[in-house]
Order: structure tokens, then C-alpha cells, then sequence
């Protein structure tokens, strides 16, 4: 993304201020953290549980315009708002409540997906004002160019290795690449400016359902009807909380 952003709006980078490439660098972090703490949680809960958590973005998103600036709430997204959470609540007591279920890691991979989920948030509030001066190939460029240097830094840090690794991972990592990021995360930007954080953040909403039905067929995941139930509820609050106008 950035020498198609250098070759076709260089000119909109040179002319980013100080505090806008501190913008950035905040956005792409915040991306990075997304990325690190959601693939983590994958480790420990399943795909179905840790997907449905992170995409509890819209709510935190809208309590975070409301703090940020001071954008009312209804009593209908209040209402989404209890139910998001009482249904992410279930859907991980019902993942406890399995007699072979590891508690200790069931908590950490719930921590992790909804850390991920308040990451993804703050980069869709602090992002669209960013955004809404840049093209967005620029603005693509400057988050994921941001968001690979401190996920890079953060594999020397901790000494990652990242050759040797069997084949298929790397087709595996191009996919990631080309798929959900390239396409998937620069529509959301694109969309940003002029829909807003919020109402962007709902369309992942189709994201729990993709990911626990590909998680069965190709993880052999079991999804039990509880699980459903839970999901229903969840979706449901979210968007309730999304959809405020």
C-alpha cells in the first residue's frame, strides 16, 4: 500500500501535520494490538466464542463517542448495550460450564478477544477524522504501514521467530493479507468518513456467523444451541447500539 500511496497521493502525506502522523501512529498501534490480541485469544477459546467478543466493537465504539463526545445514547441503545453484554456474559459461562473446559485459559481468551475488541474501537474513534483528510489509499498506507513496523518491532522484542515455519502458513499469512486486510479492513475505512465509527463498526456483525460455520466445517468445532441463543442475543444488542438513527 505505500508506494501506490506514494505514486498516486504522495502530495496528501507530505501534507499531514505533526499531530496527524501522531495520529497515525496511535491508529496503526491500535491495529496492531487488535490483530495481536484477537489471533492470541484463537489459543485459547474457540473460534466461534472469541469471534462473537471482538465483534462487540459497535458498543464500545458508541460508549466511547459518548465519552469522547458526549454523542447521547438512547434508551434503545442502552437497552442493546445490557444485552450485548449479557449475552457475551452466557456465551462464555456457557463455555465454562463444560466439565472439560480449562478455566484459567477460557478467561485469558476471553480477556484477550474483548482487549482486541476495545482496540479495533479506538482505532474506528481516533481513525476517522484521520481519515476524513486522507484518500483512502493514504490512508490504508499510513495505518497498516504503522500497524506492521510495531507489530515487527514487537517480534524482535520478544524474538518471534518467523522462518521455518511449514509452507501452508505463509499461504496462510499472504491469504490474511490479501483477504480480510487488504479488502475486508480498507472498506471499512473508505466507509468511515462518511457513514461514521458506529455505524461502520455494525457491519462486522456478519462476522460471527462466517467465522463459527467455517470453524465447524474445517475445525470441527461444535456449536450447541446455547451457544446460538447466546449469539442471537448478542448480535441483537449490538445492534441496537449501532443503529441509533
Amino acid at each position: 500500500m505505500i508506494p501506490i500511496a506514494l505514486m498516486t497521493c504522495g502530495a496528501d502525506l507530505r501534507g499531514l501535520s505533526r499531530v496527524d502522523w501522531l495520529r497515525g501512529s496511535i491508529v496503526g498501534a491500535l491495529l496492531a494490538a487488535h490483530f495481536w490480541l484477537w489471533i492470541s485469544s484463537l489459543s485459547y477459546v474457540s473460534v466461534a466464542l472469541s469471534t462473537v467478543l471482538v465483534t462487540t466493537t459497535p458498543v464500545w465504539v458508541a460508549l466511547g463517542a459518548w465519552l469522547i463526545r458526549r454523542e447521547r445514547l438512547s434508551w434503545l441503545q442502552c437497552l442493546g448495550l445490557l444485552l450485548a453484554v449479557a449475552g457475551g456474559a452466557a456465551l462464555a459461562l456457557s463455555a465454562g460450564s463444560s466439565r472439560d473446559a480449562n478455566h484459567d485459559a477460557l478467561a485469558l481468551g476471553c480477556a484477550l478477544a474483548i482487549a482486541g475488541a476495545w482496540a479495533i474501537a479506538g482505532n474506528m474513534l481516533i481513525g476517522q477524522g484521520l481519515r476524513a483528510k486522507l484518500p483512502v489509499r493514504a490512508y490504508a498506507a499510513l495505518a497498516y504501514g504503522w500497524a506492521g513496523a510495531w507489530l515487527l518491532l514487537a517480534l524482535i522484542i520478544t524474538k518471534t521467530p518467523v522462518l521455518g515455519l511449514a509452507p501452508n502458513a505463509y499461504w496462510a499469512m499472504l491469504a490474511l493479507a490479501i483477504v480480510p486486510q487488504l479488502i475486508g479492513h480498507t472498506a471499512l475505512n473508505w466507509a468511515l468518513p462518511y457513514l461514521g465509527a458506529t455505524t461502520v463498526a455494525v457491519s462486522i456483525l456478519a462476522e460471527p456467523v462466517g467465522a463459527a460455520l467455517i470453524a465447524t466445517l474445517v475445525l470441527n468445532e461444535p456449536i450447541t444451541l446455547a451457544m446460538v441463543l447466546c449469539f442471537a442475543a448478542t448480535l441483537v444488542g449490538i445492534a441496537l447500539v449501532a443503529f441509533k438513527r
